[in-house]
């Protein structure tokens, strides 16, 4: 028998009989999706499998679990530039798209850049499943040479998603 358990109980159990050779191996798959986590799992939690085998005739038991992360949606940081002076502003899109069929509720997204910009959030509400978001900010350039942008979306049921880019600035 396997199952996956959450902090808040258990997401999904399946029991399977499953005969495997001597000296061969076998899969068994358990598919879950959104639908059977969301409310059970903290948006920046992990799922723990477990998997009970008994050798049939031997009576042997074989126990293994193991943690896993969500796949995350991919959040795109694009400069207007990759290279530019000093003194000129910046234009940075971020997209994302919401993979649920649920919507993000208090969506967020919060723009970073080490020694060149103060941070910048943007309220974005409620998104829409499948629905994608795009902003631009427009950044100004205060510092000579590599600077890493670093945006992170966060909501009731997706967090710390990052993009990320590298933009030159000369003198």
């Amino acid at each position: 028998s396997s199952g996956i358990n959450a902090e808040y109980g258990q997401v999904k159990r399946m029991e399977h009989m499953l005969f495997v050779p001597e000296q061969q191996e076998a899969r068994c798959a358990l598919y879950i999706s959104p639908d059977d986590y969301i409310g059970l799992v903290r948006p920046d939690g992990a799922l723990k499998v477990a998997v009970r085998a008994e050798v049939q005739g031997t009576g042997q038991i074989y126990t293994v679990s193991e943690q896993f992360d969500f796949n995350k949606p991919k959040i795109t940081l694009t400069p207007n530039k990759t290279t530019m002076r000093k003194g000129q502003a910046i234009k940075l899109k971020i997209q994302l798209e919401n993979p649920l069929k649920v919507p993000l509720k208090n969506a967020k997204i919060r723009l970073e850049a080490a020694r060149n910009l103060r941070p910048v959030n943007i309220n974005c509400g409620v998104v829409k499943p499948r629905h994608k978001i795009a902003a631009t900010v427009s950044v100004p350039t205060r510092r000579v040479g590599q600077r890493q942008f670093v945006a992170t979306f966060d909501s009731e049921e997706l967090k710390d998603i990052q993009g990320e880019c590298v933009v030159s600035i000369l003198d």
